[in-house]
């Protein structure tokens, strides 16, 4: 018997109120020369039974005092790893911390889509949309009628959009199967936390119900409690839930999501598509209704045919389109715009961008790292299209054509991207100071619009060449379409050309 477990024993023994014999502390010598007297005991005759009870309960209540103390060490721990990320994702750099009033709150939300009305939509077109069986999803897994909607858990559009997929499932009911696939905003880790909290909602089977919780949480603050609470107001494991959050197999579900969105084309969120056809934007009852309608058309002549349910979804996206990385058409831009890079490139690379869009913001990095692979055969061209919906994104624009014009556009370009978005004035200002800029000019500038016939031929070339959304790249004047920006996606194109 180990030291310890006699030790428990010992300890058991005098709390039921047995005295210790004599001799215990002596020398075993002593004890063997002298014949030990044991003291009168008034405790009952000894009960191996009782005693073996007792002794279980004691190591029963250790254990559970042992597990408690490693589950509160785990939760720590991981609440930690969650806070420092979260911090990190909201930190900005030491030089530019602002006084409390120009305090910016980090962007958590996706940017909005442009309206229905701007963008280039194609219903007819069905994409190769392959499920894995393991998204989560409402409704059954057979049904005729099959929703892959891309969406974030904390995006204001998307929560648009699920209320009218509410009425669509109470309007069909089981000949709707509804699929989720999660697409985060790019550089917001709280997004992306977010969207791996809703993962491991998912390993409990718990996704639904956390999604539909953190509806109701708009005002609160994106912190690692936040995600915790919610998953105890659901009926969750907090210390499996905090593992899962931050675990490798719930960000391999997203990069494969991801993944699976730039093979289709999907650009932002809400991205809905119906049996392997893409909806506009936040999409209305109506068209929705409308494609419904045809898809069951659709189904019945397969059903006709002797198709079974089960491969009805399979059989209609099959041969469906895949995105190709540049369209065909070639277009050609006059207006003068900044261009970094090699004098006489081989490969030209255009960017039309909004520095408050979190997915321009996450490209331009990828871009220098673009100039530093290719430096004798690439040059990248700056265009700007500030989407309305941005407040301070023009007044950004304007700002950094006033950098190029003193000669310090990467300096400026690259203060920019160091601070949050919602730029206000006072931050452009700091940025000018540290940029090496000419402060006067640049107010001067601004208040006389000197760059805004500039920033206006940009988004009227944009437009013309189709740019409805940032960024829009374009590779020689061919339009980029695959969602995925990556440099290392960017690199292999270029490396392919």
């Amino acid at each position: 018997m180990g030291k310890p477990l006699k030790t428990l024993i010992l300890v058991v023994l005098v709390a039921i109120g047995c005295t210790r014999p004599q001799g215990v502390d002596q020398h075993p010598a002593e004890v063997a020369a002298t014949p030990i007297e044991p003291e009168s005991c008034d405790c009952p005759s000894f009960d191996a039974a009782a005693a073996e009870e007792t002794l279980a309960g004691a190591i029963e209540a250790l254990e559970a005092r042992l597990e408690a103390r490693i589950e509160k060490e785990v939760a720590s721990r991981v609440d930690a790893e969650l806070a420092r990320r979260l911090a990190e994702a909201e930190e900005v750099p030491a030089k530019e911390v602002l006084p409390v009033e120009e305090a910016v709150e980090p962007a958590v939300a996706l940017p909005p889509i442009a309206s229905n009305e701007t963008a280039p939509f194609d219903s007819e077109t069905v994409w190769r949309v392959t499920l894995s069986g393991q998204e989560p999803q409402i409704g059954p897994r057979f049904a005729p009628i099959t929703l892959v909607l891309w969406s974030s858990i904390d995006c204001a559009l998307c929560r648009q959009q699920a209320g009218v997929l509410d009425e669509v499932i109470e309007l069909y009911g089981e000949r709707i199967r509804l699929v989720w696939k999660s697409h985060p905003a790019p550089q917001s880790e709280a997004d992306e936390l977010a969207s791996q909290a809703a993962c491991a909602a998912l390993r409990q089977d718990r996704f639904w119900e956390y999604v539909e919780r953190f509806r109701v949480v708009n005002g609160e603050p994106r912190t690692a409690s936040l995600f915790v609470k919610i998953a105890g107001l659901v009926g969750m494991d907090p210390v499996r839930f905090r593992r899962d959050m931050v675990s490798g197999a719930c960000r391999q579900h997203l990069d494969s999501d991801r993944s699976m969105a730039a093979g289709v084309g999907v650009v932002a969120v809400p991205t809905l598509i119906v049996n392997g056809r893409k909806t506009p934007g936040v999409v209305t009852m109506e068209l929705l209704q409308e494609m419904i309608s045809e898809e069951l058309t659709k189904v019945a002549a397969m059903e006709v045919d002797g198709v079974a349910p089960e491969r009805i979804y399979d059989d209609l996206v099959a041969d469906g389109e895949v995105q190709r990385p540049l369209g065909e058409e070639s277009y050609a831009f006059s207006s003068a715009a900044t261009v970094v890079g090699a004098e006489n490139p081989v490969h030209v690379l255009t960017v039309f961008g909004d520095y408050e869009c979190p997915y321009t913001r996450a490209l331009y990095p990828n871009l220098d790292m673009l100039l530093a692979a290719f430096p004798k055969e690439l040059a990248v061209e700056y265009r700007h299209f500030p989407m309305p919906y941005h407040g301070a994104a023009r007044m950004a624009a304007e700002a950094t054509q006033e950098a190029a014009a003193q000669g310090a556009f990467q300096r400026f370009h690259k203060g920019l991207l160091k601070i949050p978005g919602d730029f206000t004035m006072k931050q452009l200002e700091r940025v000018t100071k540290r940029s090496k800029m000419d402060l006067p000019k640049l107010r001067i500038a601004l208040r006389d619009g000197r760059h805004g016939n500039t920033v206006d031929a940009h988004v009227a070339e944009g437009k013309k060449a189709g740019v409805w959304s940032t960024p829009s790249i374009f590779v020689d004047g061919h339009r980029y379409l695959s969602p995925d920006r990556s440099f290392e996606a960017l690199e292999a194109l270029l490396k392919e050309r």
